[in-house]
């Protein structure tokens, strides 16, 4: 009996646990990086209630050398988290072209051997793959921005922190039931893209023979098909992914 292939949450899982060094680096940077983004506008009001109000000359150049060192921080994190994840991408998207073509050249016969097919797989595929550390990277820094913000309503005014803890969960329950539908588009996206490639390299392949029979036309229009296939895939995903972002 053949064992059951690997299916998209098994790769995802290997994907971040073979970078999960970069991805655990890159996440708490930008979680610092986002935790700093909130409290820019914390530090501005305390530098106009206590310095500029006051007018407290020390108190000023204190606050101001601390808000450089504020954004010090908010720069130099974003910078190291960003780079840590981008290894991981690509470091990832690399291995992942490589297990392609070792599959291609060792596991397949020639029969099943589509050379549009594999250079989709190894290029659109890898890099949808490896957008997991971007989500990652999105999800911890939002979530540390998040619990910041919330902390210091809480102190300041702890009727608008509850409204907001209880209601921030609640959006996010939302974008998360509508984010399933992108992940079923997207899987029929990079299918007919796969498709599409696979279709360009039997044409190319069989170039010579298809111009000596007269069969240009039935090549053309049976790509042009599987094109139109692909781009209205890739235009349902788009828009749902646009109607959760919005």
């Amino acid at each position: 009996m053949k064992a059951a292939e690997p299916g998209g949450s098994f790769i995802l899982r290997r994907t971040v646990k073979r970078q999960w060094k970069r991805a655990v680096l890159g996440a708490l940077f930008l979680g610092l990086w986002q935790l700093s983004e909130a409290l820019v506008p914390i530090a501005i009001g305390l530098v106009i209630d206590h310095a500029v109000l006051p007018r407290d000359l020390r108190l000023l150049v204190i606050s101001l050398v601390s808000f450089g060192a504020l954004f010090f921080v908010l720069s130099g994190s974003y910078r190291i988290g960003s780079r840590a994840l981008n290894r991981a991408v690509n470091h990832e998207s690399h291995a992942l072209r490589v297990e392609v073509a070792s599959h291609a050249l060792t596991k397949m016969s020639t029969k099943d051997l589509v050379p549009g097919e594999v250079m989709s797989r190894s290029t659109a595929d890898a890099d949808s793959i490896t957008r997991i550390f971007g989500q990652l990277g999105t999800g911890v820094s939002a979530l540390a921005g998040f619990a910041g913000a919330a902390i210091f309503l809480l102190f300041s005014d702890w009727l608008v922190g509850l409204i907001v803890l209880i209601i921030a969960p609640i959006i996010s329950g939302i974008v998360a039931v509508s984010s399933r539908g992108i992940s079923q588009r997207s899987s029929t996206q990079q299918a007919t893209l796969a498709t599409a490639g696979a279709q360009v390299g039997d044409t190319m392949l069989g170039l010579r023979v298809i111009k000596a029979i007269g069969g240009e036309r039935w090549a053309s229009s049976a790509y042009h098909q599987a094109s139109q296939e692909s781009a209205k895939a890739a235009i349902n995903t788009a828009a749902a992914t646009g109607k959760v972002a919005g």
